[in-house]
């Protein structure tokens, strides 16, 4: 990913917000084709880095990651359409163009299966507690019947990856002056829940 310097995001933000979103598209090549699966995912992070998920065993990203595999994962962050008519400098000098901006974080490393089910189990429930914990009737793995979530789990494989790449980029107007920047976000702050999220993570 290009990521001029103005818009860098450092390692340990760009894992943070990865978590915070919590959802991408897991990329790997096959046969000279790349091929993709969107995937939730949990990050333990520390010296080494690692996303855990899970996938249905009959996805053809199985079989390409197999016991090892150069793996990327793409996360999209909040983005938005700005208009050049946002820009107090449109009225001052004219030389203002159309852009979009947003939040991407690439996550790259290698790839591999994990096939034990006291594993997939684990993974299935802290991705599960993780999401359940916001909410005001939690529901946990333990709920389902014991058969029935062994029976699910047959159908699924654990993914992980050793991460040894992070590229986060914020996109977010940061070339441009504070009273243009300052207008784009009560332009999105106007807009619909896309261009709020975008405000939102414009504000200082």
């Amino acid at each position: 990913m290009y990521v001029p310097k103005a818009f860098a995001l450092d390692e340990e933000r760009s894992l943070e917000l990865a978590q915070s979103i919590g959802f991408g598209h897991l990329c790997v090549a096959v046969d000279g084709t790349v091929v993709s699966t969107p995937l939730p995912f949990l990050i333990e992070t520390g010296p080494a880095p690692l996303l855990r998920a899970h996938l249905a065993r009959a996805n053809p990203v199985v079989a390409a990651i197999g016991t090892d595999a150069a793996a990327l994962v793409i996360i999209a962050g909040p983005d938005a359409y700005v208009s050049p008519s946002s820009y107090p400098s449109k009225a001052e000098h004219g030389r203002v163009v159309p852009t979009w901006n947003y939040v991407a974080i690439h996550l790259e490393g290698r790839a591999h299966c994990v096939e034990g089910d006291r594993d997939i189990a684990a993974m299935v429930s802290d991705l599960t507690d993780h999401h359940e914990q916001m909410l005001p009737s939690p529901w946990a793995t333990s709920d389902a019947p014991d058969d029935f979530l062994a029976s699910q789990r047959r159908a699924i494989i654990g993914i992980e990856l050793r991460i040894t790449s992070v590229i986060g980029k914020s996109k977010l107007s940061q070339n441009r002056s504070a009273d243009d920047r300052g207008a784009v976000v009560d332009t999105l702050r106007h807009g619909g829940p896309r261009d709020h999220a975008v405000a939102e993570v414009m504000e200082p």
